[in-house]
């Protein structure tokens, strides 16, 4: 069965593949898999609402962090200005570790944030997710149940492309990006979201 949809942790097609499948559309959350930063019908949640889909832990510095990921909207200011205005199309919000957007860093890159969220599959089988996301300060890794995918290292103000092929047993997954903060800056400490 080949299932396909569009998420924005980014935007991401999902497609599921087994034996003498054909290819069907489902809406992605119809599998439990939502944008960052908006509520059950995909709209966007308010400034500094707790995201009830992603969870957030780290490890180094960030490792007290979470579980809540908050949403930060352009009508909180900064750091959205220097990050992507909130997105439309399909609609998604930024999420942080706090309200202040803040969190601990480091300048070696040892502060990392994973950003997960957990969705279920009708099957088992060959999983592709592709889709496109932004950081600060960057992805530094994207996983659907600790399988590694490839992506594009950018910053706040851009999307970059991501994608995910791993072979899956069961049918409920963890989606992951693990997100880098303060690596070379002077002062590690700041904002840090997905």
């Amino acid at each position: 069965m080949s299932k396909s949809l569009k998420f924005l942790a980014a935007c991401v097609v999902i497609l599921i593949l087994s034996p003498l499948a054909s290819a069907e559309f489902i809406n992605q959350t119809d599998i439990g898999l939502y944008n960052t930063g908006v509520d059950a019908s995909g709209i966007p949640l308010a400034d500094d609402a707790i995201d009830p889909h992603w969870l957030l832990s780290g490890s180094g510095t960030a490792e007290d962090s979470g579980p809540d990921a908050v949403v930060t909207r352009e009508a909180g200011g900064f750091p959205i200005g220097p990050w992507l205005l909130d997105d439309a199309d399909p609609a998604s919000a930024w999420i942080t570790p706090a309200a202040d957007t803040n969190g601990p860093g480091a300048t070696d890159g040892t502060a990392i944030y994973e950003f997960s969220t957990v969705f279920t599959t009708p099957i088992g089988g060959t999983l592709i997710v592709t889709g496109s996301q932004s950081a600060d300060n960057s992805v530094v890794g994207v996983s659907i149940d600790g399988i590694e995918g490839s992506y594009a290292p950018v910053g706040f103000n851009t999307f970059g492309d991501f994608s995910i092929t791993a072979e899956i047993t069961g049918t409920e997954h963890v989606l992951s990006f693990l997100v880098v903060n303060g690596i070379g800056e002077a002062n590690p400490d700041g904002p840090i979201g997905l």
